[in-house]
């Protein structure tokens, strides 16, 4: 089966979706998505888990099914493999975010977590949210410089990224130095976000991990830096099922208690609030969020489907998008400028300079130090 028809096989895509659903909102899970599953369609699911990067979710789930409804048995014990092994991840990449903030802390630097294993805190068992790289913010100039050096000396293999960034590999894992907390491509609205950071008396809560208070931003930053990383990867290459479910968490954990009028106020100003419309229609539509959750009211569009067809299209940032395959790279990111101009087309009515600024910021913030 091609990847294209994978995509074509609504039998396992809509069994996938109540299985995510069911293990997000631990809801009970109807018979009717999954007894006239066939051994294909499982093949499907989890395939499609596997490229959206919520496989964890999916493989506990299905541990909880009655036996007249699992999958055979070596599909079970993929499934099972896969969830040790993204717990096992997790532990050992909590571990490392310790010891890195104990390093930091050694020169005096107490950088904030970004994402990852912050926001995996929502999740019920965040262990089986899979992990993707460790991401700390620091502000930029003196910090951010300090750090660079620290870890350049330590690793020597640090290398500049777009939008004011650094990246490295630490025992293992890829690490990122992000020079702005909440990334936004728009370069006329950055001093209003450097302002609307200033303006708050604390950016930031903390996280047990190990022995260590790691920093984290509060929920209000947290829900606007999850949303904008969400929309610059949509604008770009495209988002998976993980970032999505990162927001939906969130606001199932703290939306009630968010400030409404700021955050539309932040989204006017930024030029995004038509996207975030559709962007929560989404997550209660397609992954169910309740939408009392929602911190803002919802106002539905007529067309709104897209996007969640998108994502699940795409898989995660757009890796396994069957619809512009390199076949000239195989195991690389599909065709970049096809799949650019596809989104560009679709997210410009809805954020328009956040749109036209992707490309000119892609070139720009890579020559920094």
């Amino acid at each position: 089966m091609s990847d294209k028809d994978l995509w074509l096989n609504k039998t396992s895509v809509k069994a996938f979706l109540a299985l995510l659903k069911s293990s997000l909102w631990d809801i009970p899970l109807s018979d009717e998505y999954l007894e006239k599953l066939n051994f294909e369609d499982w093949i499907s699911i989890y395939r499609i888990a596997y490229f959206q990067t919520v496989d964890g979710l999916i493989a506990e789930r299905i541990t909880d099914l009655p036996d007249d409804l699992l999958p055979e048995q070596t599909l079970r014990y993929k499934f099972m493999l896969r969830s040790q092994q993204i717990q096992e991840l997790n532990v050992r990449m909590n571990q490392v975010v310790g010891e890195m903030a104990m390093l930091f802390k050694l020169i005096d630097l107490t950088p904030i977590l970004q994402k990852g294993q912050g926001i995996a805190q929502y999740y019920p068992k965040p262990l089986l949210r899979v992990c993707g790289d460790i991401d700390w913010y620091f502000p930029k100039n003196g910090p951010y410089e300090e750090a660079y050096l620290l870890m350049d000396e330590l690793t020597n293999n640090v290398n500049y990224h777009a939008n004011y960034s650094c990246g490295y590999t630490w025992k293992g894992l890829h690490v990122e130095h992000h020079q702005h907390l909440i990334q936004i491509r728009n370069p006329w609205k950055q001093n209003f976000l450097q302002a609307l950071l200033d303006q708050e008396k604390s950016i930031q809560s903390t996280i047990r991990i190990g022995t260590e208070n790691i920093p984290i931003p509060k929920p209000v930053i947290n829900s606007i830096m999850i949303n904008m990383h969400i929309l610059n990867h949509q604008i770009g290459y495209g988002i998976g099922l993980r970032q999505m479910c990162d927001a939906a968490m969130l606001y199932e954990s703290v939306g009630t208690q968010l400030d409404a009028d700021y955050l539309i106020h932040v989204y006017k100003k930024l030029d995004v609030l038509k996207w975030i419309h559709v962007f929560h229609q989404t997550l209660v539509d397609g992954l169910g969020l309740d939408e009392r959750k929602l911190p803002i009211a919802l106002e539905r569009r007529k067309d709104s489907t897209w996007m969640m067809s998108d994502i699940l299209y795409a898989g995660n940032f757009a890796f396994h998008d069957p619809r512009y395959p390199d076949i000239t790279k195989p195991f690389a990111r599909v065709k970049r400028v096809p799949r650019l101009f596809y989104s560009f087309k679709k997210f410009f009515p809805l954020a328009p300079i956040e749109t036209i600024s992707f490309p000119i910021m892609q070139v720009l913030t890579k020559f920094h130090r």
